[in-house]
């Protein structure tokens, strides 16, 4: 029996990693596990002004990194484009601050860069269209 804050796996919950951000929610707990539901994400060439921006790349070191841009507003004032942008982050670390950012401006999530460096435990990344 599993209790609050414990887990069933010596590395963390269900076998991820305690520091991780599971996108998929825990939608059954039976005698063999957890079963996630998957979330799915779209690959694009280009970025898009209305959704959160994820950008993956590698370091010129080969360290795995992202960059997150929120969606565009408008200043009323000048009609200038202001958009939320996180400087380079850890992949986790952006891709949870991309969900929060999605979340909080009701928007989707757009994924872009080096799609070798998806993570398929965050759900399925579409064909790029």
């Amino acid at each position: 029996m599993l209790q609050a804050g414990k887990t069933d796996s010596p590395n963390g919950t269900f076998g991820r990693p305690k520091h991780c951000i599971c996108s998929r929610p825990i939608i059954s707990l039976g005698q063999h596990g957890a079963f996630y539901m998957t979330s799915s994400f779209r690959y694009v060439h280009q970025q898009s002004d209305a959704s959160v921006n994820l950008f993956l790349f590698s370091t010129g070191t080969g360290s795995a990194r992202a960059t997150v841009t929120g969606p565009v507003s408008y200043d009323q004032g000048n009609q200038s484009k202001i958009f939320e942008t996180m400087a380079s982050l850890p992949l986790a670390r952006a891709f949870s601050s991309a969900i929060r950012m999605a979340n909080r401006n009701d928007v989707e999530i757009v994924v872009s860069g080096d799609r070798n460096l998806w993570d398929t435990d965050w759900g399925f990344l579409g064909a790029p269209t």
